[in-house]
């Protein structure tokens, strides 16, 4: 039970603070598939567990259950940490904050554990209340464990092709058919839930997205909110006809009358702006004036309530799959992972943009921000300047 507790808050843990400091948008916004890094979370935290495993049922067998099968015991863990596992995937797609997920894990576990202490209550016959103790993966597998218990102190061996022998009614079979099916219930619930679910930030899908639906794109300018256009002021400068040109060929970033609410506080109100190719545009405002909310929504991490947002002619949320392709982005916070190095992070983000930069180009942008001899260290070890110098080489 507790080598199960591990696994089963760490995964939760890994997803939750990766949403949290914005690592999984980021990598969302330049391409990356919101199932691939789904998938490849829960393989790596599998793949991890089998090693595990075979430590796990290595011990176990020198020193406590001699006449057990090494590999039954290991495919009883692998079978009850893989259940935990999807239950925790499913968990961190309700939470953008670490401390609440894993408190909320906590509590969960703990309730599953109830199953486990009632398990004195089944004794022989009991088959229907030890099927349903069976329903919590703890009490599955303190069930399946006294079986191990109990020919283990008959000096009988207890392999697979003993999984149908009943142990005050409970047979081995049973723990695995129930975690099997779990499994693949949570898996699908886990992911369902993970592509509908915004939690704060980052696009979300239809909740009947699998019938072929799709969130709405309608944003209604909201009465006495934003004006439809512009006012025009004599402290604006005319535009020069060079620039006046490409906005006529979209190719600018254009910002129309756009307002962001969340819940009843406005964020930005009907602000337009538009940003020309070949200049620096600053963005200046005081604390609480929206500037990061308007980054936030230009790069994808939100909607915006109503208006419109163009980028070089795509729209900001019908041409998210072209805009990716053409910006980037160098967030607020560090969108790096610690066990990566310098190195690993120009690769990955490479290959999420399709391969973008060469082998030459990463050397040479390693070397422009002068990391070149950091490329082998993780990003735990680099300094605050450090970072930021590879979070700006990232966006490119």
């Amino acid at each position: 039970i507790i080598a199960g507790l591990i696994p089963f808050l760490r995964i939760i843990s890994i997803v939750v603070d990766e949403r949290e400091k914005k690592i999984v948008e980021n990598m969302e916004n330049i391409g990356m598939k919101k199932t691939i890094y789904f998938i490849s979370t829960l393989l790596f935290m599998q793949v991890v567990q089998l090693g595990v495993g075979i430590l796990f049922a290595s011990v176990a067998k020198i020193f406590v259950l001699r006449w057990v099968s090494f590999f039954l015991i290991f495919a009883a863990y692998v079978a009850l940490v893989n259940t935990l596992i999807c239950l925790g995937m499913l968990i961190s797609s309700f939470f953008s904050s670490t401390k609440r997920a894993i408190i909320t894990a906590i509590v969960v576990y703990v309730a599953l554990m109830a199953a486990w202490i009632l398990k004195e209550s089944v004794h022989n016959g009991t088959k229907s209340r030890a099927l349903a103790l069976a329903q919590s993966p703890l009490g599955n597998i303190s069930l399946f464990v006294r079986n191990f218990v109990t020919f283990e102190s008959l000096f009988r061996t207890y392999g697979f092709g003993d999984l149908d022998i009943s142990v005050e009614g409970f047979k081995g079979k049973y723990y695995f058919t129930i975690l099997g099916i779990q499994t693949f219930v949570l898996q699908l619930l886990a992911i369902y839930f993970y592509l509908i679910l915004r939690r704060g930030s980052g696009s979300a899908l239809h909740p009947l997205f699998f019938l072929g639906f799709k969130n709405s794109e309608k944003r209604e300018i909201e009465t006495g909110v934003a004006e439809s256009e512009q006012k025009k002021d004599e402290m604006f400068e005319a535009v020069p006809q060079e620039l006046a040109s490409q906005s006529a060929m979209g190719r600018t970033l254009r910002v129309e009358n756009v307002v962001k609410k969340f819940e009843e506080k406005l964020a930005v109100n009907g602000l337009s702006l538009e940003m020309y190719s070949g200049q620096i545009f600053v963005l200046l405002g005081h604390n609480g004036a929206g500037k990061t909310t308007l980054i936030s929504m230009i790069s994808g991490l939100y909607p915006q309530t109503s208006g419109d947002i163009s980028i070089y002619g795509y729209d900001s949320l019908s041409g998210r799959e072209e805009i990716k392709r053409i910006m980037g982005i160098c967030p607020q916070k560090n969108p790096i992972v610690p066990y990566l190095t310098v190195e690993e992070h120009l690769r990955l983000y490479s290959q999420i943009k399709g391969g973008s930069n060469t082998e030459a180009e990463i050397i040479q942008l390693m070397q422009d921000i002068d990391l070149y001899h950091k490329r082998g260290s993780l990003t735990n070890q680099l300094s605050g300047g450090q970072k930021r110098k590879l979070c700006i080489a990232l966006a490119f």
